[in-house]
């Protein structure tokens, strides 16, 4: 019953000594007393591993590498100990959201976060760090904690905690409390008594550790405990400026619990001599001098190039492939091995997923020590979403989260078949909006009605086929959750036996293996366990419990968050990459230390948990100290980069990155400032992660041949250019050309720099075949052509549609919109109703009776399915009302009045429509349908004017019509006044065309308005948008109410003389004619181009409008300003004077199309 401590600097040989003890031992007597090696768990495959290779021994008996968890767990299986259920992390998580849910209405604070993800969790965290460190609430009632926030808190915590203990005190054991129940079985043990024990490893240990070990220095034969601290300063008081603060913290308290339970204490044994710097003098001055106070003394020469380096890189990406880079120049030059390297980061999850990357793209096997979340594991999302499809009943998202698991496949090894199967189902549902009770209905699905019968038997059978295991489990978990939580966990269970889960597993286990991804099949086989033992614990723990399937539901998601994987290393021979706090390499030849940044090494502590820093310090001032603090966390940091800076034997390289992923700028940490001052002459490289053209930076660059290329690449791209390029990427072209082993692979990877994305004309045969020698069109087909090209040619040509969604479009609104104003006139018609004479009330009650009959019409019934829609129904009822009674104001003020509403024109219509013949010989019809044509009631001759409904607003632009953008409504009009004779039976002339958006605006003002005022600013805002003939006559027929100023429902204005003002949006009636010629040339234009093959990538662009802004199909066009040779059409903007100018010089000139500067619409193209 003694024990020793070996003490010592980092590299003196604390671990070696502990094995050389443990190898003497085992040399001289191999089957006598046990000894047992407690270290950090993550250290436990280690040094079972270096124990298991000790030379002469072939092995070990009798001796164990152990935790404090597993030592615990090897004693309750010697004594006995096992009358209470145990109950880890994962049933604590479960456990705490079952009772913040029981408990919701009683807590101050928790009870708004009690069921946010991942809250259990943080106040599991909390109740285990009180139990290790001896905190309890229980008698805390009348205390005064200082703070309203802090005495809320404590007592919701003391709720929970003690509801926490009650709940467990029916049988269950907490798993933090196993040590100290096991501190007071040690003296029971014939096993620890005959035992020899060594500790290392450890900085410092919880009040529950500290216990077991002060029994274990009672009763066990001897205790030997390793600690990185200074000879010298063993005796000094604490100091927490001091380097090795932590650790004379730990010496301290050990030896005088040890003096106080009267157990002897041996001569220590000091190690002064750094075993592991021999050969490498500026590690040694780094090891000495680093942490040292005042100037250093200056170092002796490097036992080696590059014993201590610097790297800067660009950015984090950067940095890692410079330090890929050093690693397989070491590996290549020096003959290490790639266990003889590590890496250690203070934070690994920044740098995690880029180490992966270009680790892997790089070809060096690596290990990340750290901890797997397995919630995005399928057979983790297929137990979540399974349950969520019942609780949401059958909700779209979780249904195929479920599906595309892959984990309800009938044939796993045939997934490609699976995946298109379910996609297809995918693209069905989206499109028809099912949902709910139809996944079980046992009527066929027949959504796509007489037209898609084919389609919708295949899809029933794809549904019935899929969601039958699904549909099975929900009958099983309904029937079990009228009883209890077992019941409803064996339902769970059985759905996975169902579908031979186990098996599939193994099988995705298997194929990682023979792909060589070792950690991804440590994964697939772990997993099952974890999800497992979850399991069982949610049966031991709440197995009688009762509570619903949403409730059900959370609390097993609680646990789930909480599994995490500690895979063991899946090979000898890689990099280990780990993090400061965590990781317990072994003697490593080099250590790179990455992310050296200012706020990352020292880290900066931050405030996370429940509890704060101030907090904190108030429960350490009234006798209740918890963890250490973050004022602690940092005081410790030196000591934790101490740890890191000694751990290589040959080299060590600090890198920094200057920027993060999103370009902000990085300082690089004091570390650097400090490694100058000890290493005066150390070299500082600064990495770009791209060529410089000088042979002396590059060569570095060559690593792997795959990232070399790219390098390759990018200076080709550039020589295009320049004309240029170095010899030394010559040296490098010509070895990719003459003995690459992918040379197929680069050379088409070369052929790229000469690539255009310039697709080749349609020849007339082609074209021909895709659009038809008699081609009938709308006229917006034809903007969509002038918008660019290549749009058109997507989406009449090669036919490409966006997947189905079941959502209303704006297409749909429009014809919802078109379909209620036309019925709203006939069933007015048929009640003999008048515009003039509608009310506002009138015209409401009008548009809620239209609206509800058209409704069941639209989509699937669309906007009867969910509240959502239900309220933006009421939204377009309130529109189609307000558009029903300014049409009638119009009606009333006018004396224009409807002669036809939803007029189709083209071949079998209401209007012949337009007809041309094309240079190329084909036939054109335009065909269309105008929402509304108006026509003067008094005129001799009359007028005619178009509206188009709009449900967004817009204006009719002069520049637009003249560069082919907006034709629309010009051809309306030319179509019904070139066949008014044979429609209306006389001639009529053009009286003007007009948007008129179909809204009820939402208006907003500084003051308070009054009803008269608010219904004037609508009505401003509803006033049609367009261009009308240039006479005061026609003006006051549209809007008689106007004798002087400006009209509220057109746009134009009369001053005081009588005569138009110039903001009035007007043209002549030889403006009216010329530009209808324009529109037509402008047509026949388009239509020769787009006939002719015409198919290229010119979108337009307009000022900071462009046409792909809003355009489908910009994965197909691949649009490449830079490489692809694409360039977007700039279209000028012109004002409208410029634009009668333009038009009046074509005139003159007898050309229809073309300016003198040679712009035509055609010709913007």
């Amino acid at each position: 019953m003694a024990v020793q401590f070996i003490l010592g600097r980092a590299g003196t040989g604390k671990t070696e000594s502990i094995h050389q003890q443990m190898q003497a031992r085992l040399r001289e007597k191999p089957l006598g007393s046990p000894m047992i090696l407690l270290v950090p768990e993550q250290a436990s495959f280690q040094e079972e591993y270096a124990l298991a290779t000790l030379p002469e021994l072939g092995g070990v008996m009798g001796t164990q590498v152990l935790s404090f968890g597993r030592l615990a767990h090897r004693l309750m299986q010697e004594l006995g100990d096992l009358t209470t259920v145990p109950v880890d992390d994962l049933g604590k998580h479960m456990v705490l959201r079952m009772l913040l849910e029981r408990h919701k209405e009683e807590l101050n604070v928790f009870g708004r976060s009690a069921t946010q993800p991942g809250f259990a969790s943080q106040l599991g965290r909390l109740i285990s760090e009180c139990k290790s460190y001896g905190v309890s609430f229980s008698h805390s009632e009348n205390l005064e904690w200082g703070g309203a926030n802090l005495n809320q808190k404590i007592h919701d915590l003391r709720l929970i905690m003690n509801a926490y203990e009650a709940y467990l005190s029916e049988g269950y054991c907490d798993a933090d409390d196993i040590l100290n129940r096991v501190a007071t079985m040690v003296r029971d043990s014939m096993y620890i008594k005959q035992a020899e024990i060594f500790i290392d490893g450890f900085t410092g240990f919880t009040n529950q550790e500290l216990r077991l070990i002060e029994q274990l220095m009672q009763h066990a034969k001897q205790v030997t405990i390793a600690l990185t601290l200074d000879p010298n300063e063993r005796d000094a008081s604490v100091d927490e400026l001091g380097l090795f603060h932590p650790t004379l913290r730990t010496y301290q308290a050990l030896t005088l619990m040890a003096r106080e339970s009267g157990v002897s204490i041996a001569k220590p044994l000091l190690l002064t001599e750094a075993q592991r710097f021999k050969s490498s003098p500026w590690l040694r001055q780094v090891e000495q001098v680093y942490f040292q106070w005042g100037d250093p003394p200056l170092p002796h020469q490097p036992g080696r190039a590059d014993e201590v380096t610097m790297l800067s890189a660009v950015n984090r990406r950067a940095e890692v492939e410079a330090v890929a880079l050093k690693l397989l120049t070491l590996s290549r030059e020096e003959g290490y091995r790639w266990k003889d390297m590590a890496i250690l980061l203070r934070e690994i999850g920044t740098y995690a997923d880029e180490i992966s990357a270009v680790f892997t793209e790089y070809g060096i096997p690596h290990f990340l020590d750290q901890k797997r979340s397995v919630m995005h594991h399928p057979l983790v999302e297929l137990v979540r979403s399974a349950l969520e499809v019942i609780v949401t009943r059958w909700r779209y998202d979780a249904v195929f989260r479920c599906l595309k698991t892959d984990l309800l496949l009938l044939d796993i090894t045939d997934e490609h078949t699976a995946r298109k199967e379910i996609d297809r189902l995918e693209n069905y549902v989206l499109a028809h909006g099912v949902f709910g009770y139809q996944w079980g209905e046992e009527s066929a699905w027949h959504f796509r009605g007489q037209a898609g019968t084919e389609e919708d038997a295949k899809i029933d059978e794809l549904r019935r086929k899929y969601a039958a295991p699904l549909l099975s489990f929900e009958k099983e978990m309904k029937q079990a959750t009228g009883k209890n939580v077992q019941e409803m966990t064996l339902a769970l269970y059985n759905l996975l036996i169902a579908l031979d889960v186990p098996n599939k597993l193994e099988h995705w286990q298997r194929k990682a293996e023979n792909d060589a991804d070792l950690d991804a099949a440590q994964v697939h086989g772990q997993v099952w366990t974890g999800l497992i033992e979850l399991m069982d614990q949610v049966v031991e723990v709440m197995g009688d419990e009762s509570m619903d399937l949403a409730t059900f539901a959370r609390v097993l998601d609680s646990g789930l968050e909480t599994i995490e994987l500690g895979l063991v290393p899946p090979a000898l021979d890689q990099v280990l990459i780990g993090a400061m706090e965590r990781s317990r390499q072994p003697d490593v030849k080099a250590l790179f230390l990455l992310g050296v940044n200012e706020g990352i090494i020292p880290l900066r502590p931050k405030e996370e948990g429940i509890l704060d820093e101030a907090e904190r310090e108030r429960l350490a001032e009234m006798g209740m100290s918890l963890a250490p603090s973050a004022k602690q966390r940092l005081m410790a940091e030196p000591y934790l980069l101490y740890q890191a800076m000694t751990r290589p034997s040959e080299r060590l390289i600090l890198s920094c990155a200057l920027a993060d992923e999103e370009g902000k700028a990085l300082l690089p940490s004091s570390v650097f400032t400090r490694i100058r001052e000890v290493l005066p002459d150390i070299p500082h490289q600064v990495f770009y992660n791209e060529p410089t053209g000088q042979h002396e930076t590059d060569v570095f660059l060559l690593g792997h041949p795959r990232r070399v290329f790219r390098h390759l690449l990018t200076l080709l791209r550039s020589m295009k250019n320049t004309g240029e390029l170095p010899d030394f990427w010559w040296e490098v072209y010509d070895w990719y050309i003459r003995a690459s082993p992918d040379v197929k692979r680069e050379q088409w990877l070369l052929s790229g720099l000469r690539y255009f994305n310039r697709p080749q004309e349609l020849d007339l045969e082609t074209s021909t075949t895709l659009y038809g020698k008699q081609l009938k069109m709308s006229v917006s087909r034809l903007e969509r052509f002038q918008s660019c090209p290549f749009s058109h040619f997507s989406s009449h040509g090669l036919r490409l549609a966006e997947r189905t969604m079941y959502k209303l479009e704006r297409f749909d609104v429009g014809e919802l919109f078109h379909a209620s104003l036309k019925r709203a006139v006939e069933k007015m018609n048929e009640d003999n109703l008048e515009w003039s004479k509608l009310t506002e009330d009138n015209s409401m009650q009008l548009a809620n009776v239209v609206v509800e009959e058209l409704v069941p019409a639209t989509r699937s019934s669309i906007l009867t399915r969910t509240a959502r829609y239900r309220y933006l129904s009421g939204k377009l009822k309130r529109a189609v009302g307000r558009a029903i009674y300014v049409l009638g104001e119009h009606a009333k003020r006018s004396r224009f009045a409807p002669v036809g509403l939803e007029v189709s024109f083209g071949p079998n219509s209401d209007l012949p429509g337009l007809a041309l013949t094309l240079e190329n010989g084909v036939e054109l019809q335009l065909i269309g349908r105008i929402d509304r044509v108006d026509q003067s009631l008094d005129s001799e001759v009359p007028y005619l004017r178009v509206i188009d409904y709009k449900s967004s607003p817009k204006q009719l632009s002069l520049s637009d019509v003249w560069n082919g953008l907006n034709l629309q409504l010009l051809v309306y009009l030319d179509v019904v006044v070139a066949n008014a004779e044979e429609w209306l039976g006389k001639k009529a002339e053009m009286g003007g065309v007009f948007y008129y958006q179909v809204a009820d605006p939402f208006v907003t003002a500084k003051r308070l308005l009054s009803a008269d005022e608010a219904a004037k600013e609508r009505a401003k805002r509803l006033r049609m948008k367009g261009l009308m003939l240039a006479d005061p006559e026609l003006a006051r027929m549209m809007d008689g109410y106007v004798e002087q100023g400006a009209s509220e429902l057109v746009p134009f204005e009369i001053k005081k003389d009588g005569t138009l003002s110039s903001r009035s949006s007007v043209a002549t009636a030889e403006q009216f004619q010329a530009l209808t010629s324009y529109v037509r040339d402008t047509v026949k234009q388009i239509s020769t181009r787009m006939t002719n093959g015409e198919i290229q990538i010119e979108p337009y662009t307009n000022g900071t409008m462009t046409a792909c802004d809003y355009c489908s199909y910009k994965p197909v066009c691949k649009f490449d300003g830079d490489a692809g040779g694409n360039e977007h059409r700039q279209l000028a903007k012109w004002n409208n004077k410029q634009i009668w100018s333009m038009l009046a010089e074509q005139q003159m000139a007898g050309e229809g199309g073309m300016t003198d500067g040679g712009s035509t619409i055609a010709g913007q193209a």
